[in-house]
């Protein structure tokens, strides 16, 4: 589903469904998604404990105040590249500031293209970061059927990520 990027020590699961949200309380490590419409019935009946709860709809992240995480910060010239690129979106008036002559600026966009603009830019970001994936896959044939395997220290030697830790955790 999101292969070369891998989840390490998880169990995850894209949707959960209604019937297995008891799963939710399992003490094991996981990342799952949760309909909205069944996230009261996880809060009511307190199977939360040590969850960490990504709300992609709202854009927020609620943490348990037992829980310390580490969470890492993005090198400097990948948050340049994002910021740079949400700027664009968020302050349409950025891009013209060092113009001596400049047009007039455009409007900022309504909510809901806002909204999608956003998404647009992280998965350009995301796309630039996995460009050139292709040419580290290698096919295996000792096997009966050929299985395709992604070469990670390759990749991350092309793309000059071998100090990147948090690209690393990727794979």
């Amino acid at each position: 589903l999101i292969y070369p990027v891998t989840v390490r020590h998880y169990t995850f699961i894209p949707v959960l469904p209604k019937s297995l949200l008891e799963f939710v309380s399992s003490p094991t490590p996981y990342c799952t998604g949760i309909h909205v419409c069944n996230l009261p019935y996880i809060l009511d009946e307190g199977f939360i404990g040590q969850t960490v709860i990504v709300d992609m709809d709202s854009g927020t992240l609620k943490i348990p105040s037992d829980i310390e995480m580490e969470i890492p910060v993005f090198p400097g010239h990948f948050r340049k590249y994002l910021t740079h690129c949400l700027k664009l979106i968020l302050d349409p008036k950025y891009l013209l500031s060092d113009l001596a002559y400049a047009p007039p600026p455009r409007a900022l966009s309504p909510p809901a293209l806002q909204d999608k603009e956003i998404r647009a830019a992280f998965m350009q970001f995301f796309a630039w970061m996995l460009a050139q994936y292709r040419c580290c896959l290698v096919v295996v044939r000792t096997h009966p059927k050929p299985v395709l395997i992604f070469n990670n220290s390759r990749f991350l030697e092309i793309r000059s990520f071998q100090n990147e830790q948090i690209v690393q955790s990727f794979f």
